[in-house]
């Protein structure tokens, strides 16, 4: 007996378990996608994680540069005798100190001038977060004019609030002030054995170029000046032998001497001006 198939029939029979198929394919598409989700879900905490390390050892190492440089500045402290009495090419370790977030820090202070000029210190700080996964940062500071260093300190740089050549233009509420004042907050201590010394507002070459508008003025102590031509001593003082070569020193060195030290060069080194 032969049984006749319909054309339906054959279609529906080539149809046949293709539904499983399909939901598995589409199942491991969706496991694909979860997976990847899931690892970019991992890749950003990971992510947010190492950025929010790095900045906490960041401020940790800013937070460790800060006291280490108050400390110098302290004339009552160790380190300011320690730093002082280093020698050239000298380096203090200060060991390690922790925070009260638990992050720690290392500190290192090393004398960098030869000892016969003004001096100059390097103090390099590394930090670490709180949680010791890799989260470290390394700051650096250049400081010079140390308390208890020979013949120079803090401020005897100077020999007035500022020294300029040429044209002079203050306006409105500008103003340039020699008055020697104690820092606010600084307890007596600390600026004990230095006694206030005013210096000159101005030093310039030639009076005739200064203008001045508004409120604006000079001070030096108990004088003040905001008229002109007659410019108040010491607020404003006159010195005609104010020449290039009076800011051509940094801190004992020259201007060529300095740009000497340096390891790379920017711009072009055929210009001697570069």
């Amino acid at each position: 007996m032969r049984v006749r198939q319909t054309k339906r029939q054959v279609d529906r029979r080539a149809r046949d378990g293709f539904a499983m198929p399909a939901v598995l394919f589409t199942m491991v598409v969706m496991s694909v996608l979860a997976v990847a989700a899931i690892q970019m879900s991992r890749d950003q905490h990971s992510s947010s994680q190492a950025v929010r390390r790095s900045a906490e050892a960041f401020y940790a190492a800013e937070t460790g540069l800060n006291a280490v440089q108050a400390e110098m500045y302290d004339t009552t402290s160790t380190l300011d005798s320690l730093t002082a009495a280093l020698s050239s090419g000298g380096s203090l370790d200060l060991g390690d100190e922790t925070l009260p977030s638990g992050a720690t820090y290392h500190a290192e202070v090393m004398r960098l001038d030869d000892a016969s000029e003004q001096p100059l210190y390097m103090i390099t700080v590394e930090a670490e977060d709180a949680s010791q996964m890799g989260g470290t940062r390394e700051v650096s500071l250049l400081m010079t004019g140390l308390r208890g260093s020979g013949t120079y300190v803090l401020g005897g740089c100077c020999k007035a609030a500022a020294t300029i050549r040429g044209e002079v233009e203050l306006e409105l509420n500008q103003f340039i002030d020699g008055t020697d004042v104690n820092p606010p907050f600084w307890s007596a201590p600390t600026c004990e054995g230095y006694t206030l010394e005013d210096k000159p507002a101005l030093l310039v070459d030639d009076t005739d170029l200064i203008g001045i508008g508004g409120s604006a003025f000079f001070r030096s102590g108990a004088t003040t000046t905001n008229g002109t031509p007659s410019w108040a001593a010491p607020a404003v003082i006159e010195d005609n032998t104010i020449a290039d070569s009076t800011f051509d020193d940094f801190g004992g060195m020259s201007w060529q001497e300095v740009k000497a030290q340096a390891t790379k060069t920017l711009g072009n080194p055929a210009d001697p001006n570069a």
